[in-house]
């Protein structure tokens, strides 16, 4: 256990969860008995199918009151495990965050919104269908960031005429200041034609940026081994090499590689946005599972840790370039003044 989950379970974060057992107690007695009646009605609902096949008409009735039966224990297992995941959101997350930074809000059923995520250009499909939870937002140092779990899709006709629904994106979704103004688009997206195709890979990242103008044209950097990470799109060439100078591409680099996971990022309208996929929900608990577990709260908070620390993995409290509005690129920015 770390020192910082030792430290809240110390303080309120303990009495909470000893609550939050008990609830969880009891709501798992609700469950099992549910369950156990379920399977009762399930019975009886194959032996009256059985019935029913021998030519006995009464059993329509009885198979129709056991399916009843069964829809109403689901339904009440669901709600008592609906109830207690409810409570666990809305009390324990918000300590966790709080312990982070006292600047950062937790909201449960709120999420980054379907214009945010559009406006940030990463994916070329339009949604249909957009979910989204676990809203965190404040200032970590100079920086505003908002980030949560989102899961965005969009529907296709199948073989069978029928609507299909295809995930665009699922997992993490951040947005923060960043450190530097800028008038154009750039794109940072996940490059899976280097490593096999070597050069010939610009090519046709080149002419898939022609295909689709939204990106503007592929960037070619200078750093090789960003170059095999990452393809760069850009409505400015000279900005997107301004706005990603070699630190950066190496803190994006040592993060991805802290992860473990594709990174997409967009630099729009003097933002940064990052796309971090990902099918587990930050903060899900399990009735099955118990409150006081330190496990997942320790992944909860290394989680956190991992989302917030953006901030300092890409330095973007160091406001290097005045945060004035937007110089033409053919002037040099004014240093800020202490």
């Amino acid at each position: 256990m770390s020192a910082d989950l030792e430290t809240l379970l110390g303080s309120s974060l303990g009495d909470v969860l000893v609550s939050l057992e008990a609830e969880r107690q009891r709501a798992l007695q609700k469950v099992y008995v549910a369950l156990g009646i379920a399977g009762l009605c399930g019975l009886f609902a194959l032996v009256s199918f059985f019935k029913l096949l021998d030519g006995q008409i009464s059993a329509i009735l009885f198979l129709a009151i056991c399916s009843g039966g069964i829809a109403i224990c689901a339904w009440s297992g669901k709600n008592a495990a609906g109830e207690y995941s409810h409570a666990f959101k809305y009390l324990v997350p918000n300590l966790l965050v709080r312990s982070i930074d006292e600047s950062l809000t937790y909201s449960p059923f709120k999420s980054i919104t379907p214009v945010e995520f559009e406006k940030s250009n990463l994916f070329p499909h339009r949604h249909n269908r957009f979910r989204g939870e676990d809203l965190i937002e404040g200032r970590i140092g100079q920086t505003q960031i908002r980030f949560s779990q989102i899961h965005a899709e969009y529907s296709a006709q199948g073989p069978n005429s029928s609507d299909e629904w295809h995930t665009i994106f699922r997992g993490l979704f951040f947005i923060a200041d960043f450190n530097k103004n800028f008038n154009g688009e750039t794109m940072v997206l996940p490059d899976n034609l280097t490593a096999p195709l070597g050069r010939f890979a610009h090519t046709l990242q080149a002419l898939g940026a022609k295909m689709n103008a939204r990106r503007g044209d592929l960037v070619v950097l200078e750093d090789p081994e960003f170059d095999r990470e990452f393809a760069v799109y850009a409505t400015d060439q000279i900005e997107a090499r301004y706005i990603l100078s070699n630190s950066l591409m190496r803190r994006i680099l040592n993060f991805q590689r802290k992860t473990g996971r594709p990174l997409y990022l967009s630099f729009v309208a003097n933002k940064i946005c990052i796309a971090i996929p990902g099918q587990k929900n930050m903060f899900e608990p399990s009735i099955f599972r118990s409150a006081l577990a330190t496990a997942p709260l320790e992944d909860y908070l290394n989680d956190l840790k991992m989302v917030t620390g953006l901030v300092d993995e890409l330095d973007l409290n160091t406001r290097i370039w005045s945060k004035q509005p937007s110089v033409p690129t053919s002037q040099t920015p004014q240093l800020q003044t202490a």
